[in-house]
């Protein structure tokens, strides 16, 4: 009980080193508290990069398989062998589309019943009509792949049962990169 009370009462205080040895530990430890706070917000921003690509690229493939399922879509039988009206529209390219369905089921193309995807410059436009869209922005590779019933690529339109879609797309920093592949049937071909 004793020491305790003396060590309240020594009014000498702390000697030069001992401050500078508190204020050298105190140093380190703050520099280990900001490099882990800058790691962890480092990370967090890429992956917040990586969220956003990937949700990007869903998107655009979401649009692009509705627009896919829909494509050929002709409830009043007006398609014939040689008069292709609604389906996926020549010349076939590996690096942009065009398909057409009969949205209102009066036996006509109407505007907006003929869509196109396309990349320009590393944006991905959807056309429908005199109306054009950007889907996404720092898109690198927008590919088409035609298939058969087998599953075989081929440039023959009236074989065409499915497609496979590959997107790939570039974050805002360019760090991150991310592909997207999706194999789609074309619900309305071949019937």
């Amino acid at each position: 009980m004793m020491s305790i009370c003396r060590f309240f009462q020594d009014n000498r205080g702390l000697t030069l080193i001992e401050l500078m040895i508190v204020l050298a530990l105190s140093l380190v430890l703050m520099g280990a508290v900001y490099l882990a706070f800058h790691a962890q917000q480092v990370s967090g921003n890429e992956q917040q990069q990586v969220a956003s690509v990937q949700q990007d690229l869903r998107a655009v493939m979401l649009a692009i398989e509705k627009d896919l399922r829909n494509a050929g879509c002709d409830p009043l039988f007006v398609n014939t062998p040689t008069n292709m009206i609604f389906g996926i529209q020549t010349p076939l390219a590996n690096d942009s589309l065009t398909v057409s369905y009969d949205l209102d089921a009066d036996g006509t193309l109407d505007t907006g019943e003929q869509i196109t995807y396309a990349l320009v410059d590393g944006v991905l436009q959807r056309t429908s009509g005199p109306a054009t869209i950007t889907l996404a922005d720092n898109i690198e590779q927008l590919e088409f792949t035609y298939l058969d019933i087998d599953g075989v690529s081929t440039n023959n339109l009236s074989d065409i049962r499915s497609i496979e879609v590959r997107v790939a797309m570039k974050g805002m920093n360019g760090k991150v990169e991310r592909t997207l592949n999706r194999r789609i049937k074309c619900r309305n071909m071949g019937l």
